[in-house]
């Protein structure tokens, strides 16, 4: 799980080094992931950082606070 989030998280940052077309869609993809709130999926972010023992408010405030524009991306949640 925690190669999951260091992915994700490699993923969303990459964004800000290229303008490549394929980078920015998986940067899209890990930060609908990094910012989705559904915690019933064995991978989902939520259940990844409880299994680690991870506070996933504080991160995702840090990856807000790192992100060049300071913009949040869109924060999902899956209807149960």
């Amino acid at each position: 799980m925690q190669a999951v989030l260091d992915d994700a998280l490699a993923c969303f940052h990459r964004q800000y080094e290229t303008e490549r077309r394929w980078v920015r869609r998986e940067a899209r993809q890990a930060g609908k992931w990094l910012f989705c709130d559904d915690a019933h999926e064995l991978f989902s972010y939520v259940y990844v950082c409880a299994v680690l023992g991870l506070e996933p408010a504080l991160i995702r405030q840090a990856l807000v606070r790192w992100s060049p524009s300071h913009q949040r991306p869109q924060q999902h949640s899956r209807a149960t």
